[in-house]
């Protein structure tokens, strides 16, 4: 009974690291949890994530730099991030509102235009004058 318990607990522990390895393929590319084996010495390996330092130390043993190191540089990327995001809506507000003029400026200038073609256009030039040679000539014909 004990040795089936040990291996389903043996099969859940290794279905739990397949799900773990598959979301992290999925995970954004700076929290990426990829291990990478760096050589220590000769006969040990040092399994680390792709971007925590390393530290080489005076004997010419290579050795994982501390985890604060770690997690400061993980918080400096993440307010690097935060800080180009803020830029980017700052840039994108200022563009809304340069925007949001122009569309009233424009919607000013459609609402002038509509009010002048529904007026009604006086006739220029040699229009005018036939115009009004024609009202001359119905004037006169109604004459008497």
């Amino acid at each position: 009974m004990t040795r089936w318990i040990a291996r389903a607990g043996l099969a859940l522990a290794i279905a739990g690291a397949a799900a773990v390895v598959v979301s992290a393929q999925e995970q954004d590319p700076m929290t990426d949890d990829r291990m990478v084996v760096k050589p220590q010495s000769p006969g040990h390996q040092l399994l680390l994530p792709n971007d925590w330092p390393i530290e080489h130390a005076e004997n010419g043993v290579i050795k994982p730099a501390a985890i604060e190191q770690y997690l400061s540089m993980k918080f400096q990327q993440v307010r690097a991030r935060f800080e180009q995001t803020d830029r980017r809506i700052q840039q994108l507000e200022t563009r809304l509102v340069t925007m949001e003029e122009e569309r009233k400026t424009l919607l000013t200038r459609l609402r002038l235009l509509e009010e002048r073609a529904a007026q009604p256009q006086p006739m220029e030039g040699s229009d005018a004058k036939q115009a009004q040679g024609q009202e001359a000539d119905t004037g006169s014909q109604a004459g008497p």
